[in-house]
């Protein structure tokens, strides 16, 4: 099954009483897994969306992805990456957010079909 598993990290750095950054690297403060199945229904298939299409939308309107793993250019089995930013919506008090999204049980044609499709929005991926 194609779909797109999702790693978040959220870390923070550690201040003391006075606001002073302490340590030399941020902690993590929260993590976690997630899964987006890409493979179309009944009605994506009758509207002609492709598991390509369904992987391209949730990279970039759902996870927002900046980056990939490779550059330039495709490679089989680059994985996306995305600084989301400063979350504050998790009462994580502006601990910073950060993800790296699989492509799992896509073929290689469809892996660079993906890449390709984002690559044309993106060019500084080339």
């Amino acid at each position: 099954m194609a779909k797109i598993r999702v790693y978040r990290k959220w870390t923070q750095w550690e201040t003391n009483a006075d606001g002073d950054t302490v340590g030399d690297e941020p902690m993590t403060v929260k993590e976690e897994e997630d899964t987006y199945d890409c493979v179309p229904d009944d009605i994506d298939r009758s509207e002609g969306l492709t598991v390509v299409d369904l992987a391209v939308h949730t990279l970039e309107r759902k996870l927002f992805v900046d980056e990939p793993s490779s550059s330039p250019g495709f490679s089989p089995g680059l994985w996306y990456s995305a600084c989301v930013g400063d979350d504050h919506s998790w009462g994580m008090g502006g601990a910073h957010e950060e993800l790296t999204a699989h492509l799992e049980g896509f073929n290689e044609d469809e892996e660079r079909a993906i890449y390709e499709d984002l690559a044309r929005r993106n060019p500084s991926w080339r």
